[in-house]
């Protein structure tokens, strides 16, 4: 059985992938962890230690926000590819990835939970 350092959240959310040329694909996030997440994507074309940005959008008081969050690619295979988050983050966007990390670290208390008894 596979042993990840980090408990995954899934998700099933909208992302735009960015190289440095601009806007690349969209695509559909499937999990987060602390340190990373599986995009779903069809596009092959991304290689390995490739830089991307992801974007994603959260409401913040009534006005929609497009966040990015800088990240690497670290696996590829037929349904999408595997990323890691990078630590360049502005102090902004920052906040929304420690906002996934509480997230995914009280869905791990709760999963753990379920299963205590």
């Amino acid at each position: 059985m596979e042993q990840r350092p980090c408990y995954r959240l899934p998700v099933e959310i909208d992302v735009w992938l960015y190289k440095e040329e601009g806007l690349f694909a969209k695509a559909r996030l499937q999990n987060v962890s602390r340190d990373g997440m599986f995009i779903k994507t069809d596009v092959m074309l991304l290689a390995l230690n490739c830089q991307l940005k992801v974007a994603l959008e959260i409401n913040e008081s009534n006005a929609t926000k497009r966040i990015f969050i800088p990240v690497k690619v670290i696996h590829r295979c037929l349904d999408g590819v595997g990323v890691q988050i990078e630590e360049e983050m502005s102090q902004n966007e920052q906040s929304v990835v420690s906002l996934l990390a509480q997230i995914t670290s009280r869905s791990q208390q709760e999963f753990e939970g379920e299963f205590a008894a």
